[in-house]
């Protein structure tokens, strides 16, 4: 009989006792097991493509080399002229120029890397048609844009602008491209830029960021420039994105 009191009330103390500790808050687990894994970082690969005034050194492309250009120039233009000496009097049209061979062509720009592919080794070409007749509202020409690899032309495109950079911006292996427009007109110099990449039998424009240098430094009374800093930012998983900031300052 008293061994059964004392059963009795020794349970009684045990449940009194966990009655007694205080319950967690609600969620509190939740929220300690969500700081454990930080979030993921989205800072991204940054890089500068065109800093205050002109292209990165870096990303530049490379002077003509007479090795390339020689087999380039023939294996594209099996009629053309020695040099602008050459050019009849009259053309009518640059189109015209084109079908009767009247070019002076040459090689402006090279840049070597990957740009239809991870680990190809491959030169991407800045062309001047050079077509005889053609005037400063023709740009002195149209241009192409040539992928030169093994000795063979792979790709050859009407060029959306100046070869101005390339750089592989996501670090994946292939190259991006800069594609530079702009021009003088009456001391007033613009520029615009364009990333591209080379996708299939053509270029893909990624991002047309507009005008990135105005200025009329070269004029007679010169007064101020509007410069850019542009910057691509490469997030896995993400499209690109890109930064524009501009400044206007006094001509130096």
């Amino acid at each position: 009989m008293g061994s059964g009191r004392m059963g009795w009330w020794w349970w009684l103390g045990l449940l009194a006792l966990g009655c007694s500790r205080k319950s967690e808050p609600p969620g509190r687990l939740e929220a300690a097991s969500a700081q454990v894994a930080p979030a993921p970082s989205l800072a991204g690969r940054t890089t500068e493509l065109f800093a205050w005034g002109g292209i990165p050194p870096a990303l530049a492309p490379q002077p003509a080399s007479p090795n390339l250009a020689a087999p380039l120039l023939a294996a594209l233009f099996p009629r053309s002229l020695p040099s602008v000496d050459r050019c009849p009097d009259q053309v009518a049209s640059a189109a015209q120029a084109r079908a009767e061979g009247w070019l002076v062509p040459r090689v402006a720009h090279q840049a070597s890397g990957a740009f239809s592919g991870p680990g190809l080794r491959e030169q991407l070409v800045d062309v001047r048609v050079g077509e005889c007749g053609a005037t400063h509202a023709e740009g002195w020409g149209s241009r192409r844009l040539v992928l030169w690899a093994d000795g063979r032309v792979r790709l050859d495109v009407e060029a959306p602008g100046r070869l101005a950079g390339v750089v592989d911006l996501e670090g994946d292996g292939v190259f991006e491209i800069l594609l530079e427009n702009g021009g003088t007109a009456q001391g007033l110099t613009t520029s615009r830029l364009k990333v591209a990449r080379i996708e299939g039998q053509g270029v893909k424009i990624l991002a047309d960021l507009g005008v990135v240098y105005e200025g009329n430094c070269g004029a007679r009374t010169p007064e101020d420039e509007e410069v850019s800093l542009v910057k691509a930012i490469a997030r896995p998983g993400l499209p690109l994105d890109f930064e524009l900031q501009k400044d206007r300052r006094p001509c130096r």
